[in-house]
């Protein structure tokens, strides 16, 4: 896709195992066979909202984290509405792993506002462990507002917030641009946005605010793709695709 540079490719947003929220699956064939093809050196995978047995299906993402090492990193997926012990013991065991790199607020898929209480322990949580807070933007309204990232986000200075799919194809990107230039910690995670979404994101907020994700396997050469269109500088892609995730999820 990048045939004359060397930069790495880091997606910061992929998926393993089965969802009954929106009833897809991706396999570990299908990750692994599609991340080769399209370049992908590492890749940072979570649950999807809707599973059967979180623990089971974490253990999935373990297992493969082991198999191939360096090259998958988990991001921890569960019900924030969970009893708080069992919550922050399923935490305790994935982080203990070594291989949990941030951890996620899925607004629609499990119909959890950013401002409540139950998304407050995530916070806490992602303090604690010194790691990043990913949370859904776009499908869902009113929770998946990318606005409503902005208080938690002045409240927890200290913590790294990625807007994943940063509004969702011009449908709320404006916001997720207004979220990320009102707060520092705040950055872009850009799948399924339109080109012109990630032009205007780059132009103004810099690269350095600006993560490489595509959510679906199937949609990691649409994204690459994108990125090609725009004709950026080197250090724009290696920003994009590489040095900022290497930073936020300490990899």
């Amino acid at each position: 896709m990048f045939e004359n540079t060397d930069i790495k490719i880091i997606d910061v947003h992929q998926h393993l195992g089965g969802c009954r929220v929106f009833d897809v699956n991706v396999t570990k064939e299908e990750l692994i066979d599609v991340t080769n093809k399209n370049g992908i050196d590492v890749c940072v995978i979570q649950l999807f909202p809707g599973v059967n047995d979180y623990i089971e299906k974490n253990n999935d993402i373990i297992n493969l984290c082991k198999e191939y090492k360096n090259r998958f990193f988990g991001l921890i997926d569960i019900n924030p509405h969970m009893e708080d012990y069992s919550y922050k013991q399923e935490v305790k065991r994935l982080m203990d792993s070594g291989f949990f790199k941030a951890i996620k607020i899925h607004t629609i898929g499990h119909a959890i506002n950013p401002l409540s209480k139950d998304a407050d322990k995530v916070y806490r949580i992602a303090r604690e462990y010194s790691i990043p807070v990913m949370i859904h933007s776009g499908a869902g309204i009113p929770f998946a507002l990318p606005s409503l990232i902005i208080p938690k986000a002045i409240e927890f200075k200290d913590v790294d917030f990625i807007i994943a799919h940063s509004g969702n194809f011009q449908i709320y990107s404006t916001e997720a641009f207004i979220a990320a230039s009102q707060c520092k910690n705040v950055y872009l995670e850009t799948s399924w946005t339109s080109v012109g979404d990630k032009s205007f994101f780059i132009n103004s907020l810099g690269s350095e605010r600006v993560l490489f994700g595509a959510d679906m396997p199937g949609n990691i050469e649409v994204e690459l793709f994108h990125y090609k269109s725009l004709n950026l500088k080197e250090t724009d892609l290696e920003n994009i695709f590489y040095k900022n995730a290497k930073k936020i999820f300490k990899i």
